[in-house]
């Protein structure tokens, strides 16, 4: 079942997978409705080919490294940066 909810300014979307016997749920948060119906038509069309995820071989500091840079680290103050950056360091030590 797919799940639209609008919190203040944005669109919260959510989609029921049943992928090898296991159910997960994606979620994603839009600025518009017309782009939550565009993410969920473009996964119910995954889900019919079968091929819902393609999963990465990255690592997870790796992966981390890069969502930090991306989506984080231009958009916050600086004492914040310091315990994202502490935060990633003890990641890549496990």
């Amino acid at each position: 079942m797919d799940t639209i909810i609008k919190v203040k300014n944005k669109c919260f979307a959510r989609v029921s997978v049943t992928q090898n016997g296991k159910r997960t749920q994606p979620s994603r948060i839009f600025d518009r409705k017309s782009d939550v119906k565009d993410w969920i038509t473009s996964l119910e069309e995954q889900k019919r080919q079968g091929d819902i995820y393609t999963y990465s071989d990255q690592a997870l500091p790796d992966y981390l490294d890069q969502w930090y840079r991306i989506y984080k680290e231009p958009v916050i103050r600086d004492t914040t940066k310091r315990r994202y950056e502490s935060t990633l360091r003890l990641v890549e030590i496990y």
